[in-house]
């Protein structure tokens, strides 16, 4: 039997454009184009619906992310990384908590600007996630998928950034 998780979703060239036309305008192009083409919703979505499912895919690394976070929590034996996972821990939660859940709301209303500034105080609290490890002088653990998080908070802001300036 074929895995069909990996196959693309048939969409059409129209989609393709508007995908290509918006990932242009955000800062990891490439990811915005993958992450969109193989996403099933983005057949027929416009602009707001490409945002939608960025800010979609954000929560749910953010949410799996935590999960994580949790599960390194309960093997890790040196303090200073449990230290470190536990501001993680603390991050993620405020992230998935407050600032995610905050910027869907704002999403769903249409007040934009003030969904892209919670989507940027959620990317803020990963972010200091990753550095907390620099800062005791440790690898992070979590680097790609925290990496990762980032950079699609950033696309995410950057598809609701263009429905603030109406450009589109």
């Amino acid at each position: 039997m074929e895995d069909s998780s990996h196959v693309m979703p048939i969409i059409s060239s129209k989609d393709a454009s508007l995908i290509e036309s918006v990932c242009k305008r955000t800062m990891y192009h490439d990811l915005c184009v993958s992450s969109l083409r193989s996403n099933p919703h983005s057949a027929g979505a416009d602009v707001k619906g490409l945002a939608r499912i960025m800010l979609e895919l954000f929560r749910d690394k953010a949410i799996d992310n935590l999960v994580q976070v949790k599960k390194l929590q309960s093997t890790a034996t040196d303090p200073v990384i449990q230290r470190c996972l536990e501001v993680c821990s603390t991050e993620y939660g405020l992230a998935n908590d407050t600032y995610i859940p905050v910027a869907f709301g704002y999403f769903e209303s249409n007040s934009m600007a003030e969904a892209v500034t919670n989507t940027g105080w959620a990317y803020d609290e990963v972010e200091t996630c990753e550095d907390e490890f620099g800062e005791e002088h440790r690898s992070s653990p979590l680097t790609a998928q925290n990496n990762y998080a980032m950079h699609i908070s950033r696309i995410a802001e950057d598809i609701m950034s263009i429905l603030v300036e109406k450009t589109f």
